[in-house]
């Protein structure tokens, strides 16, 4: 076996993300047969189908959803630290804020769209957006190696060290099997729960116990796309919030949604006393506008 480059690491991670040949290579500047016996000489080597051809494109096989989840945090971390590096070597220094978040789809998809709508008011502000595991974000903001974070609000316990402001909360779901939406909550019981994180446990089996449901166990996915094919082959279930796939990718899903009460809360959070001009212009555009949180945010 060959190693891998960076270039094939690349066509994978692009190929799995659009599940398009065409569009891949359209963002990657290269022809379509050229991406096809990338993608070719990567299942060499790897040695077994990362893609299954369908109508509509391409789709993962279940060892390609593995070698997604993994290689994709990865190769944003590598990412990152490669602009990183770049920065400090510039004239003009570090970047005016670096925002960290929990590495959940959901968070990732908040922060994105957050920082987005910020820079489209401050596009000279230079922003770094990392993701990080939950032990390592928190240490990085304590450490002051982050200027503010962005996760989910059950994940600051405690909370005396840090000031949060609630962004928004999303539905939870219970996933299950397609074929068994229409039996019943009820069947749930002594079939494993599957999380993507252990950040989710505590309200997952707070859920699991208000329905009666006992699960077998808990087992952990390590992220969405792995999560999906596991529901399905180990005929578990899951509490989280909808899934950011494509429909082929969640065609043998069902989400029943969970009572009202139980939500979960996206929040920025910063350290106490410990903040910079920029970590406080960004908490203040970010500010809910509703009455319950809509007083202002005092950083410094």
């Amino acid at each position: 076996m060959s190693a891998i480059n960076m270039h094939q690491i690349e066509v994978f991670l692009c190929a799995a993300k659009h599940q398009n040949i065409s569009r891949a290579a359209e963002e990657l500047f290269i022809s379509q047969p050229a991406l096809s016996k990338t993608i070719s000489r990567i299942e060499k080597d790897y040695g077994g189908r990362l893609f299954r051809r369908t109508n509509r494109g391409v789709q993962l096989t279940e060892e390609g959803r593995e070698l997604y989840a993994r290689l994709d945090f990865e190769y944003h971390r590598f990412r990152v630290s490669v602009e990183d590096i770049f920065r400090q070597m510039r004239p003009s220094g570090a970047p005016d804020l670096r925002i960290g978040c929990l590495n959940r789809e959901v968070v990732y998809l908040v922060a994105q769209e957050q920082i987005q709508a910020y820079t489209l008011q401050h596009p000279d502000r230079d922003i770094a957006l990392e993701r990080y595991d939950p032990a390592s974000l928190r240490r990085k903001l304590l450490c002051e190696e982050l200027d503010l974070i962005l996760t989910v609000e059950s994940e600051l316990a405690p909370p005396s060290e840090f000031e949060t402001l609630f962004l928004c909360e999303y539905p939870i779901f219970f996933l299950v099997p397609r074929a068994m939406a229409e039996v019943g909550l009820e069947a749930l019981n002594g079939r494993p729960l599957i999380l993507e994180s252990p950040v989710q446990r505590r309200l997952a089996e707070e859920i699991c116990a208000n329905y009666g449901i006992v699960p077998k166990e808990v087992r952990y996915a390590g992220s969405y796309f792995v999560l999906s094919s596991r529901i399905g082959r180990e005929k578990g279930f899951s509490i989280d919030s909808k899934m950011v796939l494509s429909e082929a990718e969640t065609a043998d899903l069902a989400y029943l949604p969970v009572k009202r009460a139980f939500h979960g809360r996206v929040v920025l959070a910063w350290r106490k006393e410990r903040h910079t001009p920029a970590a406080a212009d960004f908490a203040a555009f970010l500010r809910p506008g509703d009455t319950e949180t809509a007083a202002p945010v005092n950083l410094i």
